[in-house]
């Protein structure tokens, strides 16, 4: 495709509004997830308007909580522990060298920006991992999916396109990726310019530099993202307003009903009645009751409600169990008040894990050899810049994810270690290390000598117990009477 057929192909009014539908329901996705404050309790507002009054809604006390992102961060379980990372030969066997040097260049926060990635796939089905080299190092960004629009082929889901859109100065400008191009539009429909020196408007890389991590391959790019999570954190939302607007704050305190407390009031040259004022009751504004002109006696009524705060909790909670229950998670830990989980209650969590990370983990493997790939080419291309070496072709990137434990018992851990050591199979020094895994084997030994003096140092200045004091006294009488 020339430049003009990218950016018809790509800022079409069908094609673009189309995209903009995605954009809008992933943003807001985007939004519970991060708990953007504005932006959900716009979302709130917009909901109670459906159903209350303009007025009413703008006295609300408006509450929300993120079930979205504890959702999310409890399915994206992949990269809880950092994955390890091998470059190996076609023989199988690991290139020590080229693997020291690839995991040198790779980001220090690598695991932050994977765990970043995961999640962002949960939430959107789809995330995209920007490639891209910076002082010597290569850099990755996971922007949110709402940010960014593509082309992509149906059927391979290979990208054709690839833009997102930048304020530069004062000017928006839309900047564009193809595998042979890349340059900035102004308004996405601007004659295209180059970015930085690259006069040729061309893509060094001949790659798009982005790597998607896809959970589930539909036939849009983009699949379907986890909706359902929008819709019951507005309605949780809207609950929990309306618990503490309508059934704690009015309904305890009830209502007052006053006639005849003001005598009419009446704008001056128009002849219409005023409003009456609002008659408030609480110890900095006692009523002051008059009699009307029409003689009529004053007279101030107590409505008393019925509020209904259980119905409206146990509603809330039946919400976030429905929610979390329908992603495979156990609805008791999302609420308050339920008690601590149970060993075997943990296991069978971890069970669920196991499920779980079993979908999820082959589409991250994918992306891991996709995102190595890229790395690959961005690293190579700038190879002989800065000590920067060059990743031959011919290896090939080996990950090992890290395996979900299951909960032991204490009496169960003593077992596993106890044979662990009767067989030479690990120490107490592995014990502290796997217990304060930011500690290395030379710490764990000089904690473990400083112990064991301290211990040492205890016991010989331990007190005499009874039982001792009565054997000892015991013995002494016996030596006594064999000597008489």
């Amino acid at each position: 495709m020339n430049i003009k057929q990218i950016l018809e192909l790509m800022y079409a009014k069908d094609s673009k509004d189309k995209d903009d539908l995605r954009i809008k329901e992933q943003e807001i996705l985007y939004n519970y997830y991060t708990g953007n404050k504005n932006a959900i309790l716009m979302y709130l507002e917009q909901a109670a308007l459906k159903s209350y009054h303009p007025d009413d809604v703008n006295e609300m006390q408006k509450l929300f909580m993120n079930v979205a992102k504890k959702i999310i961060n409890q399915l994206a379980i992949i990269y809880n522990e950092p994955a390890e990372r091998k470059l190996v030969k076609s023989d199988g066997k690991v290139d020590e060298k080229a693997t020291d040097y690839y995991l040198s260049i790779l980001p220090d926060n690598i695991n932050t920006i994977d765990k970043q990635a995961h999640r962002y796939a949960k939430l959107f089905n789809t995330s995209m991992t920007k490639v891209f080299m910076h002082k010597g190092k290569i850099k990755y960004i996971v922007p949110p999916s709402h940010l960014i629009r593509v082309n992509a082929d149906p059927e391979t889901q290979d990208l054709d396109v690839l833009t997102y859109e930048r304020m530069i100065g004062n000017d928006h400008y839309v900047i564009v990726w193809t595998e042979d191009q890349h340059f900035k539009s102004l308004n996405g429909t601007g004659d295209p310019e180059s970015i930085g020196d690259n006069n040729g408007l061309v893509n060094p890389y001949g790659v798009i530099t982005y790597a998607k991590l896809q959970l589930e391959q539909m036939i849009d790019f983009w699949g379907e993202p986890m909706s359902d999570l929008a819709v019951i954190s507005e309605t949780i939302n809207l609950l929990k307003s309306l618990l503490v607007s309508d059934q704690i704050i009015y309904g305890l305190s009830g209502g007052l009903l006053a006639t005849d407390i003001h005598e009419p009031q009446f704008e001056k040259g128009t002849g219409k009645q005023t409003t009456p004022p609002i008659v408030r009751l609480n110890r900095k504004r006692p009523i002051v009751a008059r009699t009307g002109a029409n003689g009529l006696k004053p007279e101030i009524t107590s409505i008393s409600t019925n509020p209904e705060i259980k119905e409206v909790r146990e509603t809330i909670d039946w919400f976030i169990r429905k929610i979390a229950a329908s992603k495979g998670l156990n609805p008791n830990s999302f609420l308050d008040g339920v008690k601590a989980t149970s060993g075997y209650s943990k296991i069978i969590d971890s069970l669920e894990q196991l499920d779980i990370r079993r979908d999820d983990v082959e589409p991250c493997r994918i992306y891991e050899q996709e995102r190595f790939g890229i790395t690959r080419i961005v690293n190579n291309v700038h190879s002989g810049e800065k000590g920067m070496k060059k990743i031959p072709e011919d290896l090939r990137l080996q990950v090992d994810f890290k395996e979900i434990e299951i909960p032991k018992t204490q009496d169960e851990i003593i077992a596993e270690r106890e044979f662990e050591k009767a067989h030479n199979l690990s120490t107490p020094i592995d014990w502290l290390m796997e217990k304060n895994p930011d500690i290395d084997e030379d710490t764990a030994k000089e904690i473990i000598e400083k112990n064991k003096e301290i211990n040492t140092t205890i016991g010989n200045n331990e007190p005499e117990s009874a039982i001792d004091r009565i054997a000892r006294n015991f013995n002494k009488q016996n030596e006594v009477t064999s000597g008489q």
